[in-house]
């Protein structure tokens, strides 16, 4: 269950790449496509001053639910409850080392925008392992 744990970690730092990633590999057609331009659209967003703090209440929940549809779906086949819960876990510690981490860089370097550049990296690294531990 490590690889569902490593995706759910993405999905705390970035909530749409990993749903994005996996719908690509499962669902082509729609969804896939469709989520990919979400993920973008916040890996843009993520970068303005006025966008929410991942902690807050309604972020964080959206980001437990991104990974635990991501970890549940990230294997070929039947959906996996235990794949769901443990990308759910990861989500939730993504998103608070995630918070630690790009709080305490941003303020070691006085600036957000590379911090916010080596999350975005970080977050599709994650993504990539996970999806190559499942294979």
């Amino acid at each position: 269950m490590l690889a569902p744990f490593i995706i759910g970690i993405a999905a705390g730092l970035r909530s749409m790449t990993p749903p994005a990633a996996v719908a690509l590999r499962r669902h082509r057609r729609l969804a896939g496509p469709a989520l990919a331009i979400a993920a973008l659209g916040e890996l843009v967003a993520d970068k303005h001053p006025s966008a929410p703090d991942r902690t807050d209440t309604g972020a964080a929940t959206g980001r437990i639910v991104s990974g635990a549809l991501a970890g549940a779906f990230l294997r070929s086949g039947p959906v996996s409850i235990v794949g769901g819960i443990a990308g759910a876990a990861g989500a939730v510690v993504g998103t608070q080392v995630g918070y630690r981490l790009r709080t305490a860089l941003t303020r070691r370097f006085g600036t957000d925008w590379p911090v916010a550049l080596a999350e975005d990296a970080l977050a599709i690294a994650l993504v990539a392992l996970a999806e190559r531990r499942q294979r």
